[in-house]
C-alpha cells in the first residue's frame, strides 16, 4: 500500500525491469498520501486515473469525468487541487 512516505514505500513507484509505468490508477481518500502519489506521477509525466468524493454514491449515471484544474463542487477535489499546486510550486 502506498503510503508518501519513501522510507516505508521504497521502491514501490519503481516500474519492474527498467521500464515505465504507462498509467497509475489512484483510489486514496487520504489528501496528503494522495497529492504526494499525484506529485510523483506529474514529476515523472505518467498518466492518472483518480477517484475523488464518489464514497457512498451509487447513481452511476452521475459518474463525471474531467480534468482536476476543472473540477468542481467535489470537497475532495478542490482540497486535493490546493494542496498538489502548493507541493509542485515548492519544487
Amino acid at each position: 500500500m502506498y503510503t508518501g512516505d519513501e522510507s516505508k514505500d521504497s521502491d514501490m513507484m519503481v516500474c519492474p525491469n527498467g521500464k515505465k509505468w504507462d498509467m497509475v490508477i489512484d483510489a486514496i481518500d487520504d489528501v496528503p498520501t494522495k497529492s504526494r502519489l499525484l506529485a510523483h506521477c506529474v514529476r515523472n509525466k505518467i498518466r492518472v486515473i483518480s477517484c475523488m468524493g464518489a464514497g457512498g454514491k451509487s447513481d452511476m449515471t452521475r459518474l463525471h469525468i474531467s480534468d482536476l484544474r476543472t473540477a468542481s463542487r467535489d470537497p475532495l477535489a478542490s482540497k486535493l487541487r490546493q494542496t498538489l499546486r502548493k507541493m509542485l510550486k515548492q519544487e
